[in-house]
């Protein structure tokens, strides 16, 4: 039988690239070195061909012949290390362009769902606000210790009705009310707070007031006027005062206001009650916050006192606008913390005032429950005199 000529295959040449055919008519050799070859598909793309090696014990090509087609397209279906490194390299191409826009999308979405970009989304998907406020340094026994806050404005045209204390040559300033026009009618409640140094000069156009942190909303005393401020050497104390009317402003239930001058922070003494004692049948009942009283301040003996003054609709919460002003002729003493006053029941045989303090309600107080006694507002302490024997008590 004539032996069928070898099919012949259509390539190719590449330059640089060699390819032998072994002769059918020659003889058997030792097994050449390796070689390759580039074919290509009718896809724009080239496959390296598995190195193979002219074996004269592979059963499956005669010697001598070349490999057929089938043979080749097995052999190409196998990548070599070259072909597989290439596949790993795309593929971590893929992954990467894949986290590329996984990364933006999630950075994109909620910056659309804040812009009027696509109103759509945003009413699919609704925004949901968020509550703040100032966070408590401390919070013990129901006594929150508030954060500092922003710092008090000191453009204003006038001020007027604050509450004022001075505590070792420095004047404090709280509340009270501010404009800045001069023909400003309303808004002029405020919770500012301030100092002056007393024991430097300055040009009264310009007084060098340090502005304090300002209170924000119910984290520190309410914006108050006509009040008062007790002080010792230690601490403010703010009582009474009343709210804004213009606009209208709902007075919230009283509470002593204890500003600690060494630690610059406001505390609460929430619900004060009175203690009975010498001409004070009073005991446990609410202390009111008062308005336009007249106030004093006996730091050696560590106690303030409030007098007269009045009760009303800005002053009191819930109180009914149907009742009238109610105008007052008690005398209200407050023992400051850590001091002694054996005029207190709960303060006899040496003991002091806790933390929040002592009030006494003084209603038979000498011919102060005598018919005809005036009851009154807008009045003053006669403050002078009792400083002055504020310090005989201390050079004694």
């Amino acid at each position: 039988m004539a032996q069928a000529k070898p099919r012949r295959l259509s390539k190719f040449r590449e330059v640089g690239l060699e390819y032998e055919f072994a002769s059918p008519a020659a003889p058997a050799a030792e097994p050449t070195t390796r070689r390759s070859a580039v074919r290509f598909d009718s896809k724009p793309k080239v496959h390296l061909l598995r190195e193979q090696q002219d074996d004269a014990a592979t059963p499956t090509t005669p010697r001598g012949e070349r490999p057929g087609p089938l043979q080749q397209s097995s052999a190409a279906a196998v990548p070599t290390g070259e072909a597989k490194s290439s596949l790993l390299s795309r593929n971590a191409v893929s992954m990467f362009r894949f986290a590329t826009v996984a990364l933006l999308v999630a950075l994109l979405v909620p910056f659309l769902l804040g812009t009027p970009l696509n109103p759509g989304l945003t009413s699919a998907i609704p925004l949901q606000g968020v509550e703040g406020g100032p966070i408590p340094r401390h919070v013990d026994d129901g006594v929150v210790i508030l954060s500092r806050q922003d710092d008090t404005s000191t453009e204003v045209c006038f001020r007027w009705a604050q509450q004022s204390a001075i505590v070792n040559g420095t004047l404090y300033l709280y509340g009270g009310q501010a404009s800045t026009e001069q023909d400003q009618d309303q808004n002029n409640w405020n919770n500012n707070f301030l100092t002056l140094d007393l024991t430097r000069t300055w040009n009264i156009a310009d007084p060098p007031l340090v502005r304090l942190p300002q209170p924000s909303g119910s984290s520190g005393p309410p914006a108050v006027s006509l009040g008062y401020l007790w002080s010792s050497h230690e601490s403010l104390f703010l009582y009474g005062g009343q709210f804004s009317d213009n606009p209208p402003d709902s007075p919230t239930a009283f509470s002593t206001w204890e500003y600690s001058i060494s630690e610059e922070q406001w505390i609460e003494h929430e619900n004060p009650q009175t203690t009975k004692g010498e001409s004070a049948p009073s005991d446990n009942d609410d202390v009111q916050r008062a308005a336009e009283g007249a106030g004093v301040n006996v730091p050696s003996l560590g106690r303030g006192f409030y007098f007269g003054g009045h009760l009303d609709t800005w002053t009191t919460q819930d109180w009914s606008n149907t009742v009238a002003r109610v105008y007052l002729q008690s005398l209200l003493e407050f023992t400051f913390p850590g001091y002694s006053n054996d005029e207190v029941e709960s303060l006899s045989d040496g003991n002091t005032a806790g933390e929040e303090g002592t009030y006494r309600n003084i209603t038979e107080g000498g011919i102060q429950d005598s018919s005809g006694f005036t009851k009154r507002a807008d009045g003053k302490f006669l403050s002078d005199i009792l400083n002055r024997l504020d310090l005989a008590n201390k050079d004694a």
